[in-house]
Parts: C-alpha cells; structure tokens; sequence
C-alpha cells in the first residue's frame, strides 16, 4: 500500500513539474473564459484576448488584443513586448512592418477571419474611463500609418490594440506560452494557453 501512494505521489510530482500552464507560473493572473486573461498589479494592469488564435495557430501568425494602463504616464514601444515560446524560451518579438507586408494576402484573410472573435476591451479598464488610446504596430497599405511610440499621457490612461506574432516554425504549438510587456515602469507576464 505504501508503495503504491509513494508510486501515486512521485506521478503526480512530475506531471505538475511539466505544466507550465500551472497558475503558480502566472501569479497576479485571472482567467476570464477561455482565451482572456487579465494582469494587475500596483504599477501596471493588462488584459488580453486571444479567442480565434487559440483556436488557428497552425499557421505562422498569432494574434492578441491587447489592453494596458500604467499608473504613471509614459511612453510605451514596440520592443515592450514579446512572447516566450514553451517549453524552449524562445522569445519571439513583435512583428514587424516588413514581416505583415510580405505576408499581405494571407493577413487580409486572416483578419478577416478573427474579426468575428473580437471582444470590447474597455471594460477591463472602468478607471481609464474616455482616456483611451490606440497602438498600431503593424498596417496593412489601406489602414493608415504605424505608430513607433504610443504614449499614455496621463495615469491609468488606456492603450489598446493587435498585437501580432510570427512563429520562427511557421506554426504555433499547442500548450501555454507566456507574453510580456516588459517596460521600466510596469511588467506583466500573462499565459497564452493554446489548445
């Protein structure tokens, strides 16, 4: 009988220490559903939505909306974010204008096609009130201009938009990933759980 709880115990130790998708990985982490995820602490609160990528990675571009409010006004950069591929930790950038135009044809689809998973991220964010502004990294030729910097001008101001991703392998793997927003005045770490 010992043996066998002992057995038990040792199988339960190693499954827990192969799921990165453990809570304990993400602390200051709510899930709301399956594909939002929300991040606050003092200094910085995200949230991101990833509902039709959850669903389509087996493709090369991986799609997050994304919100963020600081508690001090700032300036907020492409190179704030990335995502770290599980279970190797590769970090995977931004994309960029380069990368979104060569792919042009295949990301008109592509948005056509998440647009129908899209959710109002604004009420997340009830202390930002009318304060919200837009980032655009990447553009498609009729959408307008990118953005390098976005600024929050003043606290819990809110910024939003896509952020776009493009795998190394040209697909992403099913599992729990992790983006970041890495920035000297806030850091979230938030799981991007694929299935």
């Amino acid at each position: 009988m010992f043996r066998l709880a002992a057995v038990v115990l040792v199988a339960s130790v190693s499954l827990g220490a192969q799921r990165p998708a453990d809570d304990n990985a993400f602390p200051r982490t709510k899930p709301y559903g399956r594909a939002t995820v929300q991040y606050e602490d003092p200094q910085v609160k995200a949230v991101a939505i990833y509902d039709y990528s959850q669903r389509h990675h087996n493709q090369p571009w991986l799609l997050v909306q994304f919100g963020v409010s600081l508690s001090q006004r700032t300036e907020v950069r492409r190179d704030n974010f990335h995502i770290v591929i599980m279970p190797d930790r590769r970090e995977v950038p931004l994309a960029t204008q380069q990368q979104f135009l060569a792919d042009a044809a295949r990301m008109q689809q592509f948005k056509q096609n998440a647009r129908i998973f899209y959710r109002n991220l604004t009420s997340f964010f009830p202390k930002s009130g009318d304060q919200v502004f837009g980032m655009r990294w990447v553009s498609l030729p009729e959408e307008g201009t990118i953005r390098e910097v976005e600024v929050l001008p003043a606290e819990y101001n809110l910024l939003i938009g896509d952020l776009y991703f493009k795998s190394p392998t040209l697909k992403w793997e099913s599992g729990t990933h992790r983006l970041v927003f890495d920035h000297p005045k806030g850091h979230a770490e938030l799981p991007i759980r694929l299935e």
